[in-house]
Order: C-alpha cells, then sequence, then structure tokens
C-alpha cells in the first residue's frame, strides 16, 4: 500500500499527514493516482508532497524534493 501526505515547503511542517484511509494511492491499468484539490490551500506558498510505501515488515519514506508554488 502506498499513501501521500503534504508539507509546507519553508517550514515544513506537516499539513496533512499520512492517513490509511484518507492519503491513500490509488491503482489501476495505467498506474498509481491520487486525487487532491488545490482550494483548500493557500496560495502564494510552497508545498511539497511526500510518499510512503508499506510492504509487509516496514514502511519506506519517499521525498523528491520538488516543490510546488499555488498561484492565483
Amino acid at each position: 500500500s502506498s499513501y501521500w501526505s503534504l508539507r509546507d515547503g519553508e517550514s515544513k511542517s506537516t499539513i496533512i499527514p499520512f492517513d490509511t484511509t484518507y492519503t491513500k494511492i490509488g491503482c489501476d491499468s495505467t498506474g498509481s493516482y491520487f486525487d487532491f484539490w488545490f482550494s483548500g490551500l493557500q496560495p502564494e506558498r510552497y508545498y511539497e508532497f511526500l510518499f510512503r510505501v508499506d510492504d509487509e515488515f516496514t514502511s519506506n519514506y519517499y521525498m523528491d524534493n520538488f516543490y510546488f508554488k499555488l498561484v492565483r
């Protein structure tokens, strides 16, 4: 199973934490995906998605240092 989290790009504070129900990443025949509504974010700020992949025994975290800015 895989999950996403969102954090503030400047302060590094978590805005949306990993959650096994609400931040689960879907998968279909074309690959993995998740839907995200940007309307709840504050414009003119930088954000970063983080990813967690769980297997039977461990959780692996991935941070690609890719930041995006929400513009008006």
